[in-house]
C-alpha cells in the first residue's frame, strides 16, 4: 500500500510539474510579453525567445517539468507527514514559501527577465506563483487519489525530529525570502 501511495505520488507529481512549468509558466510568460512588447525577440534568462511561443519552446518547458516535478515529489513525501496546524495553514505552508523559495533561485538583478520587463512587481510576483502554485495542485489530487502518506508515524513517534524539520524548512523559506528581497531591491 505505501509502494503504491509513492508511485501514485511520483506520476502526480511529474504531471503537476508538467502542467506547472508546461503550461501555467507559459501563460505567465504571454502576459509578460503582453505587456512589454519593446521585449519581442529578446532572448530571456532561459534561453526562450520572448513574445514567440513555438511547439519546441512549449515542450521543452513540458520536458522541464519533469525534473521539477520528480524534486517537487520528494519534498512533497517528506513535507506531507509534517503539516500542521488549520488547513489553511497547511495550504499555505504548500504554496508560498516553496513559491518564495523556487523564485529566489532565478530572480536575480542582472536577469534580463527583471532588467526588461515591466512592471516588475508582476515579473517577480509571477516567478513566484507559478512555483507555488505546484504544491496545492500537488496536494488536492494526491488528497482525492487518497492513501496514508509516509512519515505519518514517524511524525507522531519522534516529535523532535518532526519539530526540527519543520525548522529547517522554515529556515530554508526565510533565507530565501531574504536572498529574493535583496535582489527586489537591487532591481529597483
Amino acid at each position: 500500500m505505501r509502494v503504491r501511495y509513492v508511485l501514485s505520488a511520483l506520476v502526480v507529481a511529474v504531471a503537476t510539474g508538467v502542467f506547472c512549468v508546461g503550461v501555467v509558466s507559459r501563460l505567465a510568460m504571454s502576459l509578460l510579453a503582453r505587456q512589454n512588447p519593446q521585449a519581442h525577440g529578446l532572448i530571456s534568462d532561459d534561453g526562450f525567445e520572448m513574445g514567440v511561443v513555438t511547439l519546441a519552446g512549449s515542450a521543452s518547458l513540458a520536458v522541464v517539468g519533469i525534473p521539477v516535478g520528480i524534486v517537487g515529489w520528494l519534498t512533497y513525501l517528506v513535507a506531507r507527514p509534517l503539516l500542521v496546524g488549520p488547513a489553511w495553514f497547511q495550504w499555505f505552508s504548500l504554496s508560498v514559501p516553496p513559491g518564495v523559495v523556487a523564485a529566489s533561485l532565478v530572480v536575480h538583478p542582472t536577469g534580463v527577465d527583471f532588467t526588461v520587463l515591466d512592471p516588475l512587481w508582476l515579473a517577480v510576483g509571477l516567478f513566484v506563483a507559478v512555483p507555488a502554485a505546484y504544491g496545492p495542485i500537488m496536494h488536492a489530487v494526491m488528497l482525492r487519489v487518497g492513501g496514508t502518506p509516509l512519515g505519518l508515524g514517524l511524525a507522531a513517534r519522534a516529535p523532535a525530529v518532526a519539530w526540527t524539520l519543520r525548522a529547517l524548512f522554515a529556515v530554508w523559506a526565510t533565507v530565501a525570502l531574504v536572498a529574493l528581497w535583496r535582489d527586489v531591491l537591487a532591481l529597483t
